[in-house]
């Protein structure tokens, strides 16, 4: 993962600095790890959630590395709280997608048409 900061605009504080996040797009895991999903469930019928859980967790590295596609940039506005002389940075939904290459909104795609599946 690489980052350029851009402009930072102050107010008393709280704080909001443009960046540049570039890392590897993993935005297509949803394709490649579906199927592995439905596999342990048809191979493990009985499996408590919590199990299927750590079985998907233990394939996720390989399905990682499979689904990596070419860098992608992201514009984001990171966000800064100071509390006690410490700036900190809110985790947003947009800054946490763009540090984890696109990974949090497709796993968020996934629970989604997951849950349609569902009923």
């Amino acid at each position: 993962m690489e980052y350029r900061l851009g402009e930072t605009k102050i107010e008393g504080d709280s704080a909001v600095v443009s960046a540049v996040i570039t890392n590897q797009d993993f935005s297509g895991i949803v394709d490649s790890l579906l199927p592995v999903i439905v596999e342990i469930a048809l191979s493990r019928p009985n499996a408590t959630q919590e199990e299927m859980g750590r079985l998907v967790i233990d394939k996720l590295p390989d399905q990682l590395e499979a689904a990596a596609g070419d860098p992608v940039s992201t514009d984001v506005d990171i966000r800064l709280t100071c509390t006690d002389g410490v700036w900190k940075a809110e985790p947003t939904a947009e800054l946490l997608d763009a540090v984890s290459g696109g990974l949090l909104g497709a796993v968020s795609q996934m629970a989604g048409s997951l849950g349609q599946l569902a009923g």
